[in-house]
């Protein structure tokens, strides 16, 4: 019965609908950007250290320097193996350091949601300088929350989107003035 529904009906209830969202939109007041204390480095691990949990960070430190003696060992072997000295690296190898680059991805993604999750609830501000602006004019400009919607925070200090493409680079993030 739905699909016999005639189109200007349709589009009537989808008109009526969008016009009462915009009047409920604008009879709000408009946020001003908020002030912050200080603004801090998001690729910075103090930063991440204090507005992230310290345990997934001391858990996510952890799993990169696994995977980090893991790699330099299975490299180790590589090289050896390659010039004749040592015998092949064993296939228990390579599968303990991929684990060990999952483990430290899920930590890692973890941080970037946790964070990104404040960013979009105003809990945290963040300012950013664009990708496409030139090397001369390189001034951050504000994100606003409602951009985080579109926006993936990344702990290397970038907005990405969803293509995984850098939208913003160079991002400090602080706390917004009023916020515990």
């Amino acid at each position: 019965m739905i699909e016999y529904l005639a189109p200007g009906f349709v589009y009537t209830v989808l008109k009526d609908a969008w016009s009462a969202w915009r009047r409920r939109r604008r009879s709000q007041p408009h946020s001003h950007p908020q002030a912050v204390d200080k603004w801090r480095l998001a690729s910075d691990e103090f930063t991440l250290k204090e507005f992230a949990p310290g345990e997934w960070l001391e858990d996510w430190e952890t799993k990169k320097q696994m995977e980090n003696d893991l790699t330099r060992k299975l490299q180790k072997l590589s090289s050896g193996y390659l010039l004749g000295e040592n015998p092949q690296p064993s296939s228990s190898l390579k599968l303990d350091v991929q684990k060990a680059q999952i483990a430290r991805a899920m930590r890692q993604e973890l941080i970037e949601v946790h964070i990104h999750a404040m960013l979009a609830q105003g809990e945290l501000l963040a300012r950013g300088i664009p990708n496409e602006a030139p090397p001369h004019d390189n001034k951050p400009i504000e994100i606003r929350p409602p951009q985080w919607q579109y926006l993936t925070f990344s702990v290397e200090g970038q907005a990405l989107d969803s293509k995984g493409e850098t939208v913003y680079k160079g991002l400090e993030i602080g706390k917004a003035k009023g916020q515990e």
